[in-house]
C-alpha cells in the first residue's frame, strides 16, 4: 500500500500508510504483509527483470523439450516469470512519473506493447519461415526479450549509480 506516488524522485522512498481509510480496520495477513513487503519503488525493476529473465529462458528452452514433462516444466517457469511481471510495469510507470504525465506513459505503454505484438508475431513468423524451424524463431524471440531486460537493468543500474552520486 503505497502513498505518496506523484512528484518524486523514482529512489525516494514512498511513504507508507495503514491509516487510510479502505485499509483501516483490515488487519488481514495479507493487508499487513503488503504493507511491510513494498515500501519502496526499488523493487519493481527487480519484479521486471526477474520476470522477463524466467520468461525468456523458458522461451529459449521450449524448443528443446523433448516430452510433455519437460514442455510443462517449461511452461510453468513461463507462468511463474508472468506472474512475476503481472503487474510490475504499470506500477513501475505509475510511481516514476507524475500525476500529470501518469496516462499519457500509460497509454504509450500499452500502445508500444500492441505494437510489438503486431510486429514480434510477423517478424518471429518471418524468421520461421525463413528457416523453416519454429524453434528458431522462439530463440530469436527470447534474444529480443532478454537483450530489452539486459537494457532496462543495465539502464536502472547506471541511473542509480548517477542518483547516488549526485
Amino acid at each position: 500500500i503505497l502513498m505518496g506516488v506523484g512528484n518524486h524522485h523514482p529512489h525516494q522512498r514512498l511513504a507508507t500508510s495503514t491509516d487510510e481509510p479502505w485499509v483501516r480496520g483490515n488487519d488481514s495477513f495479507s493487508a499487513r504483509l503488503s504493507v511491510k513487503t513494498n515500501p519502496t519503488v526499488n523493487n519493481k525493476p527487480l519484479a521486471i527483470v526477474a520476470g522477463t529473465s524466467l520468461i525468456s529462458s523458458s522461451m529459449a528452452a521450449l524448443p528443446f523439450c523433448a516430452d510433455m514433462y519437460h514442455m510443462a516444466a517449461a511452461l510453468g517457469i513461463w507462468s511463474l516469470g508472468s506472474s512475476i511481471l503481472s503487474t510490475a510495469p504499470v506500477s513501475y510507470i505509475s510511481d516514476v512519473t507524475t500525476d500529470k504525465e501518469r496516462a499519457q506513459a500509460l497509454a504509450l505503454m500499452r500502445t508500444s506493447g500492441d505494437i510489438g505484438f503486431l510486429l514480434g508475431a510477423s517478424g518471429i513468423g518471418a524468421v520461421a519461415d525463413l528457416t523453416g524451424d519454429l524453434g528458431s524463431a522462439m530463440h530469436a524471440s527470447a534474444g529480443v526479450l532478454l537483450t530489452a531486460t539486459g537494457w532496462f537493468a543495465v539502464r536502472r543500474v547506471l541511473t542509480d549509480h548517477k542518483v547516488r552520486n549526485e
